[in-house]
């Protein structure tokens, strides 16, 4: 923006009062980002199992969570334990918006929202 100073701007002598400058952030689209983080994670293990008895195959799917029992037909399959990955991706920051998810390495914003963002 430009700078208001001296006689035309009601200033009368040039100092810092007089020389000042706005600087803000113009947004390019109306999308909303968000920064988050995921110090946890929860795991699942998707399963797709068939059983053929006596010549006739049934399938299912379901979701396996460590410690919990799921039941199908006469059978029951619990996931007792689950060792995870050595992921550092995992501890990292994401950012999401409307068109997907995008990792980011040591992301420092100058831009604040306010309270009521």
């Amino acid at each position: 923006m430009e700078g208001q100073a001296l006689w035309g701007y009601k200033c009368g002598l040039p100092g810092t009062t007089c020389y000042f400058y706005q600087i803000f952030a113009v947004p390019k689209s109306n999308e909303v980002y968000e920064l988050v983080t995921c110090p946890t994670w929860d795991y699942v293990i998707e399963v797709e199992m068939a059983l053929i008895f006596n010549g006739h195959k049934e399938k299912t799917k379901f979701s396996l969570y460590p410690g919990v029992t799921v039941h199908w037909k006469d059978l029951k399959i619990t996931l007792w334990d689950l060792t995870p990955p050595l992921a550092p991706i995992l501890n990292s920051q994401f950012i999401v918006g409307n068109s997907g998810v995008a990792l980011v390495e040591n992301f420092k914003s100058f831009l604040d929202c306010g309270k009521e963002a």
